[in-house]
């Protein structure tokens, strides 16, 4: 049972800590990749802020036993993903990847402490 929570808890805060930001970028039709606006990647950054701290505390609240293993994996989950899309798109704008590089993982690191 330990093991299924801890499953249960990476999952639902990798979910809470990308998808909104991810789904902001879908709904408005832009290219993670390409250039945008200042004001654009600020709106961004918000949303990837804000829901990371959510996902990680979450995860840490799902999963009393292991908070930081749970927490730890969402941010390495974040890296490894940020660092396939350096590796895959060489020669691209990397505004979304360094957001989840440099505030979205640690505002999962912050959200998973905070809860435990």
């Amino acid at each position: 049972m330990k093991t299924l929570r801890a499953i249960l808890a990476f999952l639902a805060g990798s979910t809470l800590a990308l998808a909104p930001a991810m789904k902001f970028i879908r709904y408005t039709h832009h290219n993670a990749l390409a250039p945008a606006p200042a004001s654009y990647i600020a709106i961004a950054a918000a949303l990837g802020v804000v829901f990371s701290l959510i996902g990680g505390y979450a995860a840490a609240r799902i999963a009393p036993q292991t908070p930081h293993g749970a927490g730890d994996a969402i941010v390495f989950f974040i890296l490894g993903c940020a660092c396939w899309s350096l590796y895959i798109s060489p020669g691209r704008d990397h505004w979304f990847v360094f957001i989840g590089i440099l505030l979205m993982t640690p505002s999962v690191y912050l959200g998973n402490r905070l809860a435990s």
